[in-house]
Parts: C-alpha cells; sequence; structure tokens
C-alpha cells in the first residue's frame, strides 16, 4: 500500500517498505517541498491508509483545513482548478486564518522559507485526494505558480468534471488572475490577506 507524500499531492516518488508487524515505512525522494530539504520519511499502519504519520494531519484537523479547502475548490467546482486559484479562495474566505498561516509558516512570496502555509495547504490536498474526496492531476504551473512544474490541480471526485480528461476545463491561475484585471505573477492582489498583521 502507498500513501502520497504529506507535503506533496501524489506519490509518484514515494518508495514503501514493509517494518515489523503491520507497520509501513515511506520515503519521498524529492529534494523541496519538506519541512526540511532533502528526502522525507514517515511510517503508517497498513490497516489504516489515511494515517500520514507526521503531526500535518493533526494541524489541519485542529484548524479546519479540510473544509475549507473543499469548499475553496467548490468555488469553480465545474473545472479542474490549480493550486493557486484555491489558495486565493481559501484565503479570501478565511482571512484570519490564513494570516495565522502566514505568521506560523510564511510564504515564499514573503522571502525564503523550507516550508510554507504553501506546504500545508498543498499537503492537506493531497491527503484530500488520497481518501478519495478530490481527483488530483498534475499539470503546468501558470503565473506567479509557474516555479512549480508540475503544479497541482484538483476537481471533487463527485463533481461533473471528475470523468472528463484533466487537459480540459482547466482553472488556472493565470487565466483567474488575467480575467479580473490583476496581475498573475503576484499574489500581492489578494484583497485583505496580504501581508500578514503583524
Amino acid at each position: 500500500m502507498q500513501l502520497v507524500c504529506p507535503f506533496h499531492a501524489d506519490g509518484e516518488d514515494v518508495q514503501s517498505f514493509a517494518l515489523d508487524g503491520s507497520l509501513w515505512q515511506y520515503t519521498c525522494s524529492r529534494q523541496q517541498g519538506h519541512p526540511e530539504s532533502g528526502p522525507y520519511t514517515w511510517q503508517s499502519d497498513v490497516t489504516d491508509p489515511q494515517q500520514d504519520g507526521t503531526d500535518g494531519g493533526g494541524i489541519a484537523d485542529e484548524l479546519g483545513l479540510y473544509d475549507a479547502l473543499l469548499a475553496a475548490v467548490d468555488k469553480s467546482s465545474s473545472t479542474w482548478v490549480e493550486y493557486g486559484v484555491i489558495e486565493y479562495h481559501f484565503a479570501k474566505d478565511n482571512p484570519e486564518l490564513f494570516a495565522e498561516l502566514l505568521t506560523r509558516y510564511g510564504h515564499r512570496s514573503l522571502g525564503p522559507v523550507s516550508y510554507s502555509a504553501s506546504s500545508l495547504l498543498g499537503g492537506t490536498l493531497g491527503r484530500l485526494a488520497a481518501r478519495g474526496e478530490l481527483m488530483y492531476h498534475a499539470g503546468k504551473g501558470t503565473g506567479y505558480w509557474n516555479y512549480n512544474q508540475p503544479s497541482s490541480y484538483y476537481v471533487r471526485s463527485s463533481g461533473p468534471v471528475a470523468s472528463l480528461p484533466p487537459t480540459t476545463q482547466l482553472d488556472t491561475y493565470e487565466d483567474f488572475a488575467t480575467g479580473r484585471g490583476e496581475d498573475p505573477l503576484s499574489v500581492s492582489w489578494w484583497p485583505s490577506v496580504w501581508p500578514p498583521a503583524d
């Protein structure tokens, strides 16, 4: 059994190794996107495929991120939504919570960080996909998120687009920003949340 990396939205670079009893060890070999640079290793009980072995799941539960992110995906429920659009909707609908995440974890747009609010939100979306509540597709990162190749696209598993190829009906960050007359290479235009209050 293979789980997605808690800090990425897929399991492409995850290797599994059976330990004693029902425990499995997983290692994501990617060098970036983890709390510390380099590969990330965790353990899980094979009888509980939703367990990710990190405190990220606990934080996500504690802060209500699962429901808030599903609501953000639903803002574009008729399309596959690029991660940056989801983060925008999450930030707009939850400004105090997003400001707390920015204060706690930082954000790439505010300066270099090894683990950011986006990392936590992206990992939570990955767990929602692993649970079957969302579908995930790797696609081209656009606009501000073009550094992130591939980027993550999501749709509700039960939504109208779930049966369509993930190369159709994409809600990219670039199109989203441009459609509002905003700079697609920036996140500074996001309302009421940027930068976080001191």
